[in-house]
């Protein structure tokens, strides 16, 4: 459909002391991943909580190799992860480099993350109060119909008024032809 995802991905290389996962190879003709060293992992089994295929090299070949300290500190061999979302991930990755990337990438840094930092911080958002899919979607549409509501206020000139009568302040034409009150409920 031509439509492009522009997706930050979290740098966890950086994060770990051993071999990343991104180092190692999928080989898909035989359904192996290959090492930086050139060992290869066989596939064991599907772990579907993580979604992943699990790739586990030899033993006597890790045990074996000069570089082992710096791939695993098991004695079973190096276990290797893919995700079942691999070919989307790595056509992410691939993006990352290009300057509509980083363009994307800005403007989400100006719209989208405020959006997500108000509703955290102003609307309660840290964690959601109900469970299921269908509840969190309801929830999370609730607090972006709040937003688009308050911008919408903001931007006619009917939203909140900083004098010392609130939002009472507002012209009588302005509340009466947008059906806003200025009666205080208890």
């Amino acid at each position: 459909m031509g439509i492009r995802a522009f997706v930050p991905l979290y740098d966890s290389e950086t994060a770990t002391a051993v071999y990343h996962h991104t180092r190692f190879t999928y080989d898909a003709e035989r359904d192996v991943m290959v090492c930086p060293q050139g060992a290869v992992l066989t596939f064991r089994h599907r772990d579907d909580a993580a979604e992943r295929w699990l790739y586990r090299a030899n033993a006597s070949v890790c045990n074996a190799c000069a570089f082992k300290a710096a791939c695993t500190s098991s004695s079973q061999g190096r276990l290797v992860g893919r995700s079942f979302h691999a070919e989307y991930l790595e056509r992410v990755r691939a993006d990352t480099d290009t300057p509509a990337y980083h363009k994307a990438m800005r403007k989400r840094s100006v719209w989208i993350e405020p959006l997500f930092a108000e509703a955290k911080d102003w609307h309660g958002r840290r964690w959601f109060r109900l469970r299921g899919l269908e509840n969190v979607n309801i929830e999370a549409l609730l607090v972006a119909s709040g937003q688009n509501l308050k911008r919408w206020l903001a931007a006619t000139g009917c939203g909140r008024r900083w004098g010392p009568e609130g939002a009472r302040t507002a012209p009588n034409s302005l509340r009466g032809g947008l059906g806003l009150t200025a009666h205080v409920f208890s």
